[in-house]
């Protein structure tokens, strides 16, 4: 894993901020429901004189604990993931 860091912080690909944790990936949030897969809509806002800017739609994204094969382990999940009960929270 030092190596993966080094080799992407020589690169300039990573900012060196995220390389001071051993474990810099996890500490990354993602945009996806890890249940349904949904992600952020690209689209643009459109003004009467036809200018377009770039809108962004992000789902209401939630970190929570799930119990999973009676395991307890953190995900990423939409709210409607959890309206509809397609996950258990952990209690």
């Amino acid at each position: 894993m030092l190596k993966k860091i080094a080799f992407f912080q020589k690169m300039s690909i990573i900012p060196a901020f995220f390389c001071c944790c051993y474990n810099f990936m996890e500490k990354i949030m993602s945009r996806k429901c890890e249940i349904c897969g949904k992600k952020p809509l690209f689209g643009h806002n459109v003004s009467h004189s036809n200018n377009r800017t770039q809108k962004i739609q992000n789902p209401n994204i939630q970190k929570i604990k799930i119990v999973e094969n009676g395991t307890v382990k953190t995900v990423t999940v939409c709210s409607r993931c959890l309206r509809s009960g397609k996950v258990q929270k952990a209690v």
